[in-house]
């Protein structure tokens, strides 16, 4: 029975050791400069686990108050792993927009930060954040990510060895 447990448990460690590798990543370091017009509100970005430059990985920021969008922006490509000064402003070049800044003072912001693979292409990275408001507002809320590879693995990883358990208790 061990040696069963063991067989399927072991492949499993090393699919996880194996995803375990650095993906990349587009994460939000700080809320710099706040404002209501374009242009006003900066962040401090960073990309992290590209592994190949020029890369297919597009920045993309959706931006988005009271019902309407500010921005959706295709940002072209990170031109290496590091950090990024990143501000919300008027653009429409990831698709359309309803509404153009200023954003009227005192309501939530939803800013959303993907690293697409090509234009349009699937999130490899994924962040949400909430700004309080766009004029000396302050980040509310971090949304949790979708799991990665990784994550992914282990969460593979336990439920087999749960699985394991539940099979041997029945033996």
């Amino acid at each position: 029975m061990r040696m069963r447990m063991l067989a399927a448990v072991v492949p499993l460690w090393f699919l996880a050791a194996a995803t375990a590798q650095a993906q990349p990543s587009w994460r939000v370091i700080s809320l710099n400069t706040t404002g209501c017009n374009s242009g006003n509100i900066g962040f401090t970005t960073e990309v992290s686990g590209i592994a190949t430059f020029p890369t297919t990985l597009h920045f993309h920021t959706l931006v988005d108050s009271g019902g309407f969008r500010y921005m959706d922006e295709d940002a072209g490509t990170p031109d290496s792993n590091g950090t990024y000064g990143w501000h919300l402003y008027d653009s429409n070049s990831g698709g359309p927009t309803t509404a153009t800044f200023p954003i009227p003072p005192g309501q939530p912001i939803t800013v959303t930060f993907d690293l697409m693979d090509g234009p349009g292409g699937p999130v490899v990275s994924h962040e949400v954040i909430v700004l309080t408001q766009c004029d000396g507002g302050v980040i509310e809320q971090t949304a949790i990510p979708a799991l990665q590879p990784v994550g992914l693995a282990l969460l593979a990883v336990l439920l087999v060895a749960g699985a394991v358990l539940v099979l041997r208790r029945q033996t």
